[in-house]
Order: C-alpha cells, then structure tokens, then sequence
C-alpha cells in the first residue's frame, strides 16, 4: 500500500515538471506523448491502490465474518 501512495505521489511531481517543460519549449508529438504516458502511468498507480484496498476489504470480511 505505502509503495503505491509513493508512487502516486511521484508521477504527480512528474506531471507538474512535465507539463512546465512543454510550456517552456516549444511542445512536439514527442513531449505530448511522454506527459501522457506518465498520466496513464499515475491513472494505472491509483487503480491499482483502489483494487489492493478492495482486496484487503474483501480478504478481511472473509476472515472476520
């Protein structure tokens, strides 16, 4: 759990200095697309944190309940 929070929390930091950097230069197909690969990057990072939480949730009922 704590390495996806840090994960999340990279590829945001990424994305700020991604996106100043194509304010900065003159923006290409290239660039774009890096700034969207660490979009998909950062999406994929929460999805998967949501569905360890639904695992956790669900492996925790069945151990209780």
């Amino acid at each position: 759990m704590l390495f996806h929070g840090a994960f999340i929390v990279i590829f945001a930091s990424d994305n700020q200095r991604a996106e100043r950097y194509i304010h900065d230069v003159n923006s290409s197909v290239i660039k774009i697309a890096i700034v969207r690969i660490h979009y998909l990057c950062g999406f994929f990072a929460v999805f998967m944190s949501a569905f360890e939480i639904l695992i956790d949730i669900y492996t925790l009922k069945s151990v209780l309940f």
